[in-house]
C-alpha cells in the first residue's frame, strides 16, 4: 500500500514553481476566436481581458452576438489552460 504523504510536494517548492510559472506567462497574450470569426477576445497570461473585437455584422443579431462572445471567451480560456499546462511541464522537466 502506498503512502500518499510520500507524494506531497513541499509547500515552499510548490510556491516557487507557481511564481516561476506566473512570471513565464504574464506577458503572453492568448487570442480566442468565435467559430464565425466575428468576435476575437485577447487575454493576458494572467487571464485578464485585454481586448474584445466584435465584427459589425453581428451587431443586429443579439443572440448570435452573445453566442459568438461566449465562443471566443471559451476558446481563449481553453488556449490559456493549454499554455499553463505546457509551461508547467517545461518547468517540471516533462
Amino acid at each position: 500500500m502506498s503512502n500518499p504523504e510520500a507524494y506531497r510536494i513541499p509547500k515552499s517548492m510548490l510556491n516557487s514553481i507557481l511564481k516561476k510559472l506566473e512570471k513565464r506567462i504574464k506577458d503572453k497574450e492568448i487570442r480566442g476566436t468565435s467559430r464565425d470569426r466575428g468576435v476575437i477576445v485577447v487575454l493576458s497570461g494572467s487571464f485578464r481581458v485585454l481586448s474584445v473585437n466584435i465584427n459589425r455584422r453581428l451587431m443586429n443579431n443579439h443572440a448570435k452576438l452573445e453566442n459568438s462572445v461566449a465562443e471566443a471567451v471559451d476558446d481563449a480560456l481553453q488556449k490559456g489552460i493549454e499554455l499553463l499546462k505546457t509551461e508547467a511541464q517545461k518547468l517540471l522537466g516533462n
